[in-house]
């Protein structure tokens, strides 16, 4: 990049294309760089990488100066569209604005100068970053430990005869019990607390009073708490009562693959090393892996970037940067990896040839030294 007058410290790039964003010349830079930052080639399509905190990765060669702490991670896709924004009244150099129409705030870059009034000024400033807060882990962490409970206590009372409803029952009262909120109860119409999903259900199956767990079942429960405005997310796979050699190894396997994925995580990797990881041990033993849902970002809400898909290339996509939480949540099926979603409630993915489906779910802080499991 030094001929364009700009170089990129890799080692503190997160991939965010916040300067890509702000530069009136982007459309004009070659898309073969190798570096993470503008373009990332992944299956022959120029993926946009998603919106982070950029620290002082920019560097200007001609002056030989440091660029300012960058605030461009003010992007619109972030905004919280607040009637009286704060951030318009403490900027020294007027580079904020409102939409009027929108009610979304941006950036001038060419009068921002970076020193970040803004950021401080908003009340949702940790809603914008990728890079969580000591007291957003903290709170991210008890969310964690109500949403183990949950699953924990599924684990003990799970069983042939049950329905997904009482499930969706227990799930629901231990959480509040315990000074949670089930996330998905209300979701965009989500009907339930919890997802359940039996045998060839990928994901989002409803939980049913008519839908009993019968001795041979595989299936999926899905829990997200949420505590003091923090979520964590995991799921695990039961087998009820006596189950196939072909369900076990499937459940097994599928285990094995969200393992492997975490294995491949490294501060400063990328997004794509945890896909490529997972692919390859899914296709090894002769399933498929999911490509229609992903995992995602996580933490100060639901659904976060970086989205982390389960199929990839090493070295491709976002970098893992220390204080990113995300889930990793590989859907590995028997058969082919086609689905279809349910045309009645909208919501469940079955798998399109019948197949059996599985998935386990953690969700990950990326740390200084590795990773480390919150919930699971």
């Amino acid at each position: 990049m030094t001929r364009y007058g700009m170089a990129i410290d890799l080692r503190r790039c997160i991939g965010c294309q916040a300067c890509a964003t702000a530069c009136k010349f982007a459309n004009n830079l070659p898309k073969d760089l190798s570096y993470n930052v503008v373009y990332t080639k992944a299956d022959d399509d120029w993926n946009t990488l998603g919106t982070a905190v950029v620290r002082g990765a920019l560097a200007n060669d001609n002056a030989g100066g440091t660029f300012p702490n960058c605030t461009l991670n003010f992007l619109p896709m972030q905004c919280q569209h607040c009637e009286k924004p704060a951030c318009l009244d403490v900027c020294p150099t007027g580079a904020t604005a409102k939409d009027e129409e929108t009610g979304i705030v941006s950036v001038d870059s060419e009068l921002c100068i970076g020193c970040e009034s803004c950021i401080k000024a908003c009340p949702y400033e940790g809603v914008r970053t990728l890079i969580k807060s000591p007291e957003d882990i903290r709170l991210i962490r008890k969310a964690a430990a109500i949403n183990n409970g949950v699953l924990d206590e599924v684990a003990k009372h799970i069983r042939p005869g049950m329905t997904t409803e009482a499930v969706n029952t227990l799930v629901h009262e231990f959480t509040i019990k315990h000074g949670g909120i089930p996330a998905p109860l209300n979701y965009e119409g989500f009907p339930k607390s919890v997802c359940t999903s039996v045998n060839d259900e990928v994901c989002h199956g409803i939980p049913d009073r008519s839908v009993v767990l019968q001795e041979g079942d595989i299936v999926n429960v899905d829990v997200t708490t949420i505590y003091k405005g923090h979520y964590a997310d995991a799921s695990r796979m039961f087998m009820i009562g006596e189950v196939s050699e072909e369900a076990q190894r499937l459940v097994r396997v599928t285990k094995e693959c969200l393992q492997i994925g975490i294995d491949a995580i490294r501060p400063w990797g990328h997004v794509g090393d945890i896909g490529a990881a997972i692919m390859e041990h899914a296709h090894r033993n002769g399933y498929t892996v999911v490509r229609d849902f992903a995992g995602h970002g996580v933490g100060n809400g639901f659904h976060e970037d970086p989205v982390v898909p389960h199929i990839g290339r090493k070295g491709a996509g976002m970098v893992l940067a220390p204080g990113m939480v995300i889930t990793v949540e590989p859907m590995i099926n028997a058969g082919g990896w086609e689905l279809y979603i349910d045309a009645d409630n909208g919501w469940t993915a079955y798998t399109a040839d019948g197949s059996l489906s599985a998935q386990w779910e953690h969700t990950l802080l990326i740390t200084e030294h590795g990773v480390e499991i919150l919930a699971y």
